[in-house]
């Protein structure tokens, strides 16, 4: 038996959370009492949940911890020891592959069911073989299972609707929404059904993009879905090209740049309302936004377009007309 923990499943409580909080009680609990206590970190589990048996104000200089079942000093009820000064560990007849004991005398119990719930005993030996005992209640109550949120689109128009829809098989349960980490401020322009299973927005603004979660709470437990982002895009609107000159002679080269005030695009050229055809005369800037045409010819008058696009909308510029003239 080791002295840290196994790796945790998805959806558990870390070990390394369980222990920060612990640093915070010993604190607190120091400048209240000199007393030996023992308390679960959480008081109340749910099935499945890692829980940390936290020892305080331990006495100085300890030989041995020893963790039972119960109230009493009874061997058999005997789950863990932990000989300090040697680091060694015995296990004993209700060890059940869960537990992990801490130098400090903590023990970490991995996947917690029902059938752990009750009362458990820390008795901590010194040197001079004086003992402290402290004991603890485990509550453990039905599991709760992760949520999940269902939505037709992640992205979409501003100023459109938005249904987000919290889904869980628990029952007994309630509901709350959380955005970027935090409990959702509840708005004018947002309605939760009368469960608090759907959350709409109305109408959606590139504010409200970001991550969504929703939360079940059952008792004392509680589990949060997997973080749905909404990206709210406002619509682009039409580009428009610059070119120095429309009427060019043959044989020189034309620049033209499709300029839009919108961001995240791409764009695309058209040619007499089809995709330009990309040569070794006619090339593209690495972001498509400038059309070089090198070597002009009378072929290559007529309309020229710009379409920008992103992931809602798309708009074509004007047309340029480009006439080509032989010297």
């Amino acid at each position: 038996m080791e002295l840290t923990s196994a790796p945790l499943h998805k959806g558990q409580v870390s070990w390394r959370g369980l222990l920060l909080t612990a640093l915070l009680l010993t604190f607190w609990n120091f400048a209240t009492t000199a007393e030996l206590t023992v308390e679960a970190v959480p008081t109340h589990a749910g099935e499945g949940d890692n829980v940390l048996f936290l020892a305080l104000n331990m006495p100085q200089s300890q030989k041995f911890f020893n963790w039972f079942r119960g109230d009493r000093l009874n061997m058999s009820n005997s789950i863990v020891r932990l000989i300090t000064h040697r680091s060694k560990i015995e296990r004993g007849p209700l060890y059940s592959n869960r537990e992990t004991i801490h130098t400090d005398g903590s023990l970490l119990f991995e996947n917690v069911t029902k059938k752990d719930a009750g009362v458990y005993l820390l008795v901590v030996t010194t040197e001079d073989f004086d003992e402290k005992r402290a004991t603890l209640q485990l509550y453990v109550q039905d599991p709760v299972t992760p949520p999940s949120i269902q939505v037709t689109n992640t992205t979409v128009k501003d100023l459109m609707s938005i249904s987000l829809t919290c889904l869980s098989n628990d029952v007994g349960i309630s509901i709350h929404w959380l955005f970027n980490s935090q409990r959702l401020r509840i708005t004018n322009k947002m309605m939760l059904s009368a469960n608090n299973s759907t959350l709409q927005i109305d109408p959606a603004r590139s504010e409200d993009s970001g991550d969504y979660q929703c939360e079940v709470t059952k008792g004392f437990v509680n589990k949060r879905s997997d973080r749905i982002t909404l990206n709210i895009i406002d619509p682009v609107t039409p580009p428009f090209i610059q070119v120095t000159n429309t009427t060019v002679k043959d044989m020189t080269s034309v620049f033209l740049t499709c300029l839009s005030n919108d961001t995240g695009i791409s764009i695309h050229w058209l040619f007499k309302g089809q995709s330009v055809e990309l040569t070794d005369r006619v090339r593209l800037s690495q972001n498509n936004s400038t059309l070089q045409i090198d070597s002009v010819r009378s072929e290559d008058s007529g309309d020229y377009q710009c379409k920008v696009s992103n992931q809602i909308s798309s708009k074509r510029s004007d047309p340029i007309q480009l006439d080509i003239k032989r010297e």
